[in-house]
């Protein structure tokens, strides 16, 4: 995915920054199909980047559960990272080589993915981790350079 299909720049709610296409364009390209569709949900909501670190810190915590788990993410934390990512299903399926039906088995305990799809799973939730830090480490960073009382 390309961040030129983004049309318009956000507009600042309030004193925090929103979401830019900039700010896009700061997604390492292995992350970029994982996080584009949250962070295109968030430009659309004028989400601040207060919103965003909330988002990272849910996504984080996810993330580090099922990198620790070296055989098979357990149901609820497949479920818990697609949903922080704010993508379906079907999505997600196709991020993992599967179907939205095998997805749905998986969240549900029906069945396990296999290793392929493990592997896959794990690098959904490091990469998707390792470039939304980017973005709220930046977002961070500007905030404290910025003139106090702009």
């Amino acid at each position: 995915m390309n961040t030129e299909s983004f049309e318009t720049e956000s507009q600042p709610v309030c004193t925090d920054e929103v979401l830019t296409r900039d700010l896009l364009a700061r997604i390492p390209g292995k992350a970029r199909p994982y996080l584009t569709p949250m962070l295109t949900r968030a430009i659309g909501d004028l989400n601040t980047d207060k919103d965003l670190e909330e988002q990272f810190r849910v996504l984080q915590d996810v993330s580090q559960r099922i990198l620790k788990r070296h055989s098979c993410p357990a149901a609820g934390d497949i479920r818990k990272l697609r949903k922080a990512l704010e993508i379906p299903q079907r999505i997600f399926g196709q991020f993992t080589g599967v179907s939205r039906t095998s997805v749905s088995h998986w969240e549900n305990e029906r069945t396990t993915p296999f290793p392929p799809q493990r592997a896959y799973i794990h690098a959904i939730a490091g990469d998707s981790v390792e470039g939304l830090g980017a973005i709220v480490a930046y977002l961070k960073q500007k905030r404290r350079n910025s003139p106090v009382g702009q």
